[in-house]
């Protein structure tokens, strides 16, 4: 089994669908506006770090399935500078 089948079992395993699914992010302050853009229309929540170098970004999202979790996942894979926790 590929890792995302893999991650696809294990969201099912411990989600109900249709619903809420959180992500979170650290990014680097002056390269947060890629994800803000990305989550424009989502709630999401932010934190700079003590230094403000660093963002943790918080990302309360609604899907019908676990297969739409990793399709953002993918995306921000491509995003500079995006941890994804």
């Amino acid at each position: 089994m590929d890792d995302e089948k893999r991650l696809i079992a294990l969201l099912n395993d411990q989600h109900r669908w249709p619903g809420t699914y959180q992500f979170k992010f650290i990014v680097k302050s002056e390269d947060a506006d890629q994800l803000r853009d990305f989550f424009s229309q989502d709630e999401f929540l932010e934190k700079k770090s003590s230094a403000g170098n660093y963002l943790s970004i918080t990302v309360i999202k609604y899907f019908q399935q676990a297969e739409e979790v990793m399709q953002v996942y993918q995306e921000v894979r491509k995003m500079k500078g995006v941890i994804s926790l």
